[in-house]
């Protein structure tokens, strides 16, 4: 399991972020369709504050 400290997003705030995602998705394809990129569902979205890493569920509990 990965496990980070994170902060939601205002709804309003991450409705343009994906917005801008989206185009930026369509422009992506176009140029560099072979790239790896993992995109974020718009109710995943949140700012990383500090990635721990992997740990098993029990020390996550």
């Amino acid at each position: 399991m990965r496990l980070f400290v994170a902060v939601e997003i205002d709804p309003a705030v991450a409705e343009k972020i994906s917005d801008f995602n989206d185009e930026l998705r369509r422009k992506a394809m176009d140029h560099a369709a072979r790239a790896r990129i993992t995109w974020v569902r718009r109710e995943q979205l949140h700012v990383t504050v500090r990635f721990i890493g992997e740990v098993d569920a029990a020390q996550a509990a």
